[in-house]
């Protein structure tokens, strides 16, 4: 009876597994939505920069 004991404990609790689990599942995520994040402020930054030169091109064709 001692040694089943002694291999429950050592495999960990149900508890800590679940535990093990989510953080397992969490980072992948949450590199994910990093990563994102990263995208959309490059693209929000190549889509201002496009519009200023739009603008700026716009006022020049119109005050030619």
């Amino acid at each position: 009876m001692r040694e089943r004991n002694h291999r429950v404990k050592a495999k960990g609790s149900i508890r800590t597994k679940i535990l093990a689990l989510s953080v397992g599942v969490s980072i992948p995520f949450l590199i994910m939505i990093g990563y994102l994040l990263v995208s959309m402020a490059n693209y929000s930054r190549n889509y201002e920069q496009i519009v200023s030169s739009m603008t700026v091109a716009n006022n020049y064709n119109l005050n030619f």
